[in-house]
């Protein structure tokens, strides 16, 4: 799908690491939220390419080759572009040169947990796909299984802090929800299942590169229990999204 849409991969490519990180940066300085909570945001808002992207795709049925595709480009090459966007962001978002990100030991972090394995999975589907089906299915349960006992951790240590969580961030993550699946949808061109493709590709960022984000530069913050509440607010409202998309489809 990618191979014949080279327009509509650009405008994914545009709106994932251009459009949502500038209207998140708006919001959160509308809003004025605190330097931590504020660069919660902005990481996810840099963290394109989630792994729930083709489930929720297919869920909407919309175009489920399209949405593996964008989301196999979009994780890796935030591996470049997510430090360098961060290291913009950051220092404007939070109100000042006192938050930073040290982009260079990010990249490195990026590169080594994203695109490399990234790499080496298409790799080993490219020229041993039966092997690859066979890892398939327990690499899809162990990536469900730490990824909830990596939530269930954040919780665990940080529960006080996610429970405080203030009404201008609640009103932030609810407004970027529609805007950006409503933005992606616009970019997804004439093609109705080519459009719930984009546009869930662009409303769901990626909680876990998000938090490794938030690990290495931000530990021991409110970052990680902030990402953590738009990450579960953002899905659920996503999936009841992708449910009214379900619903209106024809045939």
């Amino acid at each position: 799908s990618l191979s014949v849409s080279p327009g509509l991969v650009l405008r994914a490519m545009l709106i994932n690491f251009l459009g949502v990180p500038a209207l998140t940066l708006l919001l959160v300085m509308v809003a004025q939220l605190p330097p931590m909570t504020a660069a919660a945001l902005l990481i996810l808002a840099a963290a394109p390419g989630a792994p729930y992207v083709p489930p929720f795709t297919l869920y909407a049925r919309g175009n489920f080759r399209l949405s593996v595709g964008l989301m196999v480009l979009l994780a890796g090459s935030s591996a470049l572009f997510t430090p360098l966007i961060l290291s913009l962001l950051i220092p404007v978002g939070t109100g000042g040169p006192g938050v930073t990100i040290d982009t260079v030991p990010l990249t490195g972090t990026l590169f080594a947990v994203q695109l490399l394995p990234l790499c080496l999975g298409m790799a080993l589907r490219q020229w041993r796909p039966n092997l690859a089906a066979r890892f398939e299915k327990p690499a899809v349960t162990a990536s469900k299984v730490l990824n909830a006992l990596m939530v269930i951790g954040i919780l665990l240590l940080q529960y006080r802090q996610a429970a405080m969580v203030s009404l201008p961030l609640l009103l932030v993550i609810i407004l970027l929800l529609p805007v950006s699946a409503w933005a992606g949808w616009l970019a997804g061109g004439s093609d109705r299942s080519d459009r719930k493709a984009l546009g869930i590709s662009t409303a769901l960022r990626n909680m876990s590169l998000g938090m490794v984000i938030a690990s290495g530069s931000f530990a021991g913050t409110a970052v990680l229990p902030a990402i953590l509440v738009a990450a579960v607010v953002t899905g659920t409202g996503l999936l009841a999204l992708a449910h009214l998309w379900r619903r209106n489809s024809v045939g």
